[in-house]
């Protein structure tokens, strides 16, 4: 795949837990892309050392690799995020570990050709079984962004919205603001919804700004959204789900999307139940 020099190949996948011959097919479709960096979750800890070489990274981070440095409080250890690229290896890696469940995100510094990276892996915890907790991560996620300087990219697996809307406005998460379970606190529409509070922005929305044509034939398409389909919730042999778009990259003020792609029906035949979102980057000056 040919791209411009002086940038940077992103992407975010959950893997759905994949082993074996699952995990090589997935490994090919991410070998394919010549990706510089991928931001996962759900990594299967058995797989994900094979994954990475036969994907072609240089490294790999999970949360299981720096799980010494939390106590485990009695409670199941979800499978790890992780963080893998080429090139030199971070400069840092750590947890956040004020965060309600630290296990959910990593955080590593690395040298990239655009410069010094922050990169992040998040996968938010769902809001039917974490409740309150979901919330919670996503606005300490929001306040954590505030503390750090210089280029940042989050691949997320959202758990969010509910309504994907073309209009920014119109995006509602599953936990907005103003729902009455909220008790008049803050939702994680704060963090992802479609104006949010912190600075970064969804690639997705900031490479349709400036692409108006691509944004008025998705609204033709899909008036109410979603903008694209990474995720299909209740999707069973007998019915196809229902649409959504959980997964996505956001990224800070210093970094410009040159293209964007939701890769859904590869990563399903590749055996992930979530599109493989990638995006190629450079900087703003």
């Amino acid at each position: 795949m040919s791209r411009p020099t002086q940038s940077l190949h992103v992407a975010t996948w959950n893997l759905n837990n994949a082993v074996e011959e699952r995990s090589h097919r997935q490994a090919a479709l991410a070998r394919s892309l010549d990706l510089d960096l991928l931001l996962v979750q759900e990594a299967n800890p058995r797989s994900l050392r094979t994954f990475t070489q036969q994907a072609g990274f240089d490294w790999a981070v999970s949360t299981d690799d720096l799980a010494i440095m939390l106590p485990r409080q009695g409670r199941r250890w979800p499978l790890p995020v992780a963080v893998l690229g080429r090139g030199p290896r971070p400069r840092a890696a750590k947890l956040i570990i004020d965060a309600p469940l630290p296990e959910r995100i990593i955080v590593v510094e690395i040298d990239t050709h655009i410069g010094p990276l922050t990169a992040v892996a998040y996968h938010a915890p769902p809001g039917v079984n974490w409740k309150l907790k979901k919330v919670e991560q996503a606005l300490l996620l929001s306040r954590w962004l505030a503390t750090v300087d210089g280029s940042i990219v989050i691949g997320a697996d959202m758990n969010t919205p509910d309504i994907d809307h073309p209009d920014r406005d119109a995006v509602r998460t599953h936990w907005h603001t103003g729902m009455a379970k909220l008790n008049g606190g803050p939702g994680d529409d704060l963090v992802f919804g479609g104006t949010p509070t912190h600075t970064l922005d969804d690639a997705f929305r900031r490479w349709l700004d400036d692409h108006p044509d691509e944004l008025g034939r998705i609204r033709a398409q899909r008036p109410d959204g979603p903008l694209a389909v990474s995720h299909r919730t209740g999707r069973t042999s007998t019915s196809p789900g229902t649409p959504r778009r959980y997964d996505t990259i956001w990224i800070s003020k210093h970094l410009r999307v040159l293209t964007m792609n939701y890769d859904y029906d590869d990563a399903l035949r590749a055996g992930s139940d979530h599109a493989l979102v990638h995006s190629t980057l450079t900087t703003t000056h």
